[in-house]
């Protein structure tokens, strides 16, 4: 059974669901839209993996920010503004938004007294730049950072401390080249910082049920000993 679990105090709104029936919170997942997108919509992952996952609640906050650029998703969102993919004007965006997520990051840790090792952030596109770009440069030791479809922008100074990592892009992503999942890799290789990273054949800029199977592994892993 998918509870709805909201809390009418977090900075950002989005849907939520709470742990199985039954089950206490132990861990938690956030999951990072894309794009002019909403968290209504990437919360498709949150109802897949909820059943194998069943003392974890899922969160899907709305970007900060109205989209603005066009066409979207109704009630489309951004983190931040993407009319430019200069590495130095994405860094820009993101260093704009993190402290909204940091905030509710936050929020989520002290209302449900969780250490931050018990969260995994999970993000789509723009929503994985966010996820990378929180998970290598806070001070919390977060569980897992899971980045679909997206990469690292800009000049990051990783934190001492950093969180599991796992990297899944399409071959036939045209929105996010794989050049972006490639040069991160590299980065995170120079940085000795350990990862694991999947480009899938025939996949373009969306997640399909490998994507979904892989997040959920990696997912169970970070996660190991918290989940009965």
């Amino acid at each position: 059974m998918m509870t709805p679990f909201f809390h009418p105090s977090f900075s950002l709104a989005g849907p939520s669901l709470g742990p199985a029936a039954g089950h206490d919170l132990k861990t938690c997942v956030i999951l990072l839209h894309g794009l002019g997108s909403n968290g209504e919509n990437l919360m498709d992952l949150g109802r897949c993996w909820h059943t194998h996952l069943p003392e974890t609640a899922f969160f899907a906050p709305n970007a900060p920010f109205p989209y603005e650029m066009g066409p979207s998703f109704e009630e489309g969102y951004q983190w931040f503004k993407f009319d430019s993919q200069h590495p130095s004007y994405i860094d820009q965006g993101i260093q704009k938004a993190l402290p909204y997520l940091s905030r509710y990051v936050d929020e989520i840790l002290d209302a449900f007294s969780l250490s931050p090792q018990k969260i995994v952030l999970a993000g789509f596109s723009q929503g994985a730049m966010m996820a990378l770009a929180f998970g290598l440069q806070c001070r919390q030791e977060i569980g897992g950072i899971l980045a679909y479809s997206g990469g690292l922008f800009g000049s990051v100074i990783p934190s001492p401390i950093y969180p599991s990592l796992c990297l899944i892009h399409g071959e036939e992503d045209v929105v996010v080249p794989p050049r972006v999942f490639l040069e991160s890799k590299r980065f995170l290789k120079d940085q000795k910082i350990p990862f694991q990273s999947h480009l899938l054949k025939n996949l373009s800029h969306t997640i399909d049920e490998r994507g979904i199977d892989i997040g959920l592994t990696f997912i169970k892993t970070c996660f190991e000993g918290e989940q009965t």
